[in-house]
């Protein structure tokens, strides 16, 4: 699906938040930072 919607360009996927810590609950949601040519290292900052 990521694929499908950024295309080739995909440097990396963070995953973050309560699943990334081992701490989801049943009703929890994954958070996702997709890192792509486009955006650059300090603008990740800004999304976690």
């Amino acid at each position: 699906m990521l694929l499908i919607v950024f295309g080739e360009g995909i440097k990396r996927v963070v995953v973050y938040g309560s699943f990334a810590r081992g701490k989801a609950g049943e009703g929890s949601d994954v958070d996702v930072v997709v890192v792509d040519d486009e955006l650059e290292p300090l603008d990740v900052e800004e999304y976690l």
